[in-house]
């Protein structure tokens, strides 16, 4: 009977080892693009695209390109990962991976894109309404 609790016990270890190592890796901070390039960890930077910055290397299969916060900070992306179909219409951009050799290398790319909802004169929201 011993045998089944240390059995058991171990078996609840792990899980939740497992648990833990699983929800570390799904909270990604987001960070600023100053933060990332000093942080040498895995993390989420959020910006605007800088036009006419994105460039595909057919011969590496990469992307790189250029984005932009509010201040004005601006941070070079790389990654081998597919674009969303939207990404050069979308309003923010979210990278997901680490900063190294001058770049942020992204593993992960997700788009935000403006929302389908316009505001009218008197702040209602209507579906469907084109985009001024």
């Amino acid at each position: 009977m011993k045998a089944k609790h240390i059995i058991g016990g171990l078996v609840i270890v792990v899980c939740a080892v497992a648990a833990v190592y699983s929800l570390r890796s799904a909270l990604t901070p987001y960070v600023s693009f100053d933060e990332a390039k000093v942080s040498g960890r895995t993390v989420q930077v959020a910006g605007a695209l800088v036009a006419g910055s994105l460039i595909f290397d057919k011969q590496k299969g990469m992307y790189t390109f250029t984005l932009h916060d509010p201040d004005g900070a601006t941070i070079n992306v790389s990654t081998k990962v597919t674009l969303p179909s939207n990404f050069q219409q979308s309003t923010t951009i979210v990278a997901i991976g680490a900063y190294r050799d001058n770049f942020f290398r992204a593993n992960r790319i997700l788009v935000k894109c403006p929302s389908k909802y316009e505001r009218d004169s008197k702040g209602d929201a209507h579906p469907g309404d084109n985009p001024k």
